[in-house]
């Protein structure tokens, strides 16, 4: 299955399937990893067709009491010291975005001087902050750092909850909502304030942002198919609240399988539910990683919108597990001139 799309300056396309080392074989620059306690993360060490000049790898602070941060970190690295030729470690806390982010760009940016053009990036999303991974996407996409960026996911099977519909949380604390670097969006004080918002499981926790924010309207962006069925069902209960509270039509509901970022661009390009000339363009990214991944290329490719992340006080440890499909999205610049190595 193969989705493609092409808006601006940008060309994506997508692919699914169970076969690792089909979706990750490739010579990129650069490889962008970020080790957990969560066990997708080993997903990509399935695969031996990968190879890059330089890897980075994400270390966050916190630790799980299982131990299995340390098992994780330990055979992440150990991949990619065997499929890079460098590698370069740059710890900190998730949640400090204002220091961590800094450190990592610094970082892409030495390795893009030292490559003397635009590099190939490889990101494991799997297990990776969505504020990173945005913010390396757009940053290398938009400023001629990166020709192209390949992104691997993994889709996950999450622990059951005591009750049908309780509601699995990934985070501790209060959100603070933050904007995602070179998504910044054009804003007019005198246009009023529309969000687009993509939903997942934590639907208290997004109605609180939004009724915080007091948007004039709101669309859903809603992961349908999900990753299981039950996890349609699951979304539904838990964003049930935030759709009457807005009173969100059914034309503004969006539903995109919620593993295909590049679809979700795609679909946006062709409903056009925002409204620029009257309104400021809000992305929030509550819902699935790839999902947040569409809405930061449908941000690239039209400008306007301001793309937003929340930050929890804490990430809280969730046991997930592999459920075996996976997920590459190769999104490429089209002015940016091919590698000749």
């Amino acid at each position: 299955m193969i989705t493609y799309h092409r808006e601006g300056y940008l060309v994506g396309e997508s692919r699914c399937g169970e076969d690792v080392f089909a979706l990750t074989s490739g010579h990129y620059d650069l490889l962008i990893v970020s080790p957990s306690w969560d066990r997708r993360c080993l997903c990509l060490t399935g695969g031996n067709g990968l190879r890059a000049k330089y890897g980075i790898v994400l270390l966050y602070e916190v630790r799980n009491s299982q131990g299995l941060r340390k098992k994780h970190d330990k055979m992440v690295l150990e991949y990619v010291s065997t499929h890079t030729e460098e590698v370069s470690k740059i710890s900190g806390r998730s949640v400090d975005v204002e220091t961590l982010w800094p450190k990592l760009f610094s970082k892409i940016r030495h390795i893009s001087g030292k490559t003397g053009r635009p590099l190939r990036v490889f990101l494991d999303l799997s297990t990776f902050s969505r504020f990173y991974a945005l913010a390396i996407l757009a940053t290398c996409l938009s400023h001629g750092i990166a020709q192209s960026c390949t992104v691997f996911y993994a889709e996950g099977i999450y622990e059951e909850t005591k009750k049908e519909y309780d509601e699995i949380t990934f985070s501790r604390g209060h959100w603070r909502t933050v904007t995602i670097p070179s998504l910044e969006g054009i804003w007019d004080p005198g246009k009023q304030k529309y969000y687009m918002v993509s939903v997942g499981f934590e639907g208290s926790k997004t109605l609180q942002v939004i009724s915080k924010e007091d948007p004039d309207r709101i669309s859903i962006l809603f992961p349908n198919p999900g990753f299981l069925p039950e996890y349609v069902h699951r979304t539904e209960k838990a964003n049930e609240l935030l759709k009457k509270r807005f009173r969100v039509p059914e034309n503004q509901i969006i539903n995109v399988k919620a593993g295909d970022a590049i679809e979700v661009w795609k679909v946006l390009d062709e409903r056009k539910v925002e409204r620029p000339e009257r309104q400021n363009t809000f992305y929030l990214c509550c819902g699935t990683k790839p999902h947040a991944v569409g809405l930061a290329l449908r941000g690239l490719s039209v400008g306007f919108p301001a793309v937003l992340y929340r930050v929890p006080s804490e990430h809280k440890v969730v046991d997930v597990n592999p459920k075996g499909t996976y997920w590459r999205f190769d999104i490429r610049d089209l002015s940016a001139l091919p590698a000749s190595d």
